[in-house]
């Protein structure tokens, strides 16, 4: 069987072309950038433990002065995400000189008392250091004393 030619030249229904003209390309275009959102190739994390109690201290390089420092207490996490001008969800510059940083600190384990009972004493905190643009290191210290 075949369709008439006057059936072909219909419009869409009010439904049908919403879907056509709204929601396919948005779902074209999410497909597109979800799987890289949230992809950073300079973030780093550290975790604390009471047996390998880490600090943070962010250098530059040339000077040996420190940007920035930070002791981990145990049972939390840091993480560093280091953000360069002229980088994009496409496109990362890894020559080009970390200009700010991200850092957040969180507790990813309880702590106990001396008699072994939870406690939650969680010292979440985070921020942002505006970085000079030259060349950084990161150097991680560990507690040789507390870690036995």
């Amino acid at each position: 069987m075949t369709t008439p030619p006057e059936a072909t030249n219909l419009p869409l229904p009010p439904r049908r072309r919403l879907l056509a003209s709204a929601v396919l390309p948005a779902l074209a275009l999410a497909a597109v950038l979800l799987p890289s959102a949230g992809c950073s190739a300079d973030k780093h994390t550290f975790y604390s433990t009471t047996t390998a109690p880490k600090s943070v201290d962010v250098r530059y390089v040339e000077s040996g002065q420190t940007a920035w420092s930070k002791d981990i207490p145990e049972g939390h996490e840091l993480t560093l995400n280091f953000n360069r001008p002229g980088e994009g969800l496409f496109r990362s510059m890894p020559k080009t000189p970390a200009t700010k940083m991200k850092w957040k600190l969180k507790q990813v384990s309880a702590g106990s008392d001396d008699r072994g009972r939870p406690t939650d004493d969680r010292q979440n905190d985070s921020g942002t250091v505006d970085l000079d643009g030259l060349p950084i290191q990161m150097d991680v210290r560990v507690d040789v004393d507390a870690a036995g």
